[in-house]
């Protein structure tokens, strides 16, 4: 691995490695070495945005897939809770019920012991 600071201190401040078939095969064809440079910067930056359009099709879709999990998790909660909110109901109605013949229970125990008292 090259020595950044002795290449600067030589006077190659930043100038490409020459390590890149790539930019070998550009060198050699006697272009400007600025040439050179912003292609392989250029080629570089391409890549960067190819791996950014790929990552963010990525996340996209394991959003999608997320959220798609996540609706059908609350579906399902949702029908889990009208399904506990009907019991309740039916719960109700029974005690309402149970109230309602005690209290017809009791009006009558009453009724006879004073008729007969």
């Amino acid at each position: 691995m090259p020595d950044v600071q002795s290449e600067k201190a030589q006077g190659k401040s930043d100038a490409p490695p020459e390590s890149g078939a790539l930019f070998r095969l550009l060198v050699a064809g006697n272009r400007d070495a600025g040439q050179v440079y912003t292609a392989v910067r250029e080629i570089e930056s391409m890549a960067g945005q190819t791996a950014v359009q790929q990552l963010t099709a990525l996340i996209r879709a394991t959003a999608a897939e997320q959220t798609a999990q996540f609706q059908t998790g609350l579906t399902a909660v949702n029908a889990r809770l009208d399904a506990v909110e009907k019991q309740l109901g039916r719960i109700w109605a029974f005690l309402f019920l149970l109230l309602a013949t005690l209290l017809g229970t009791l009006t009558t125990l009453v009724t006879t012991l004073l008729l007969r008292g």
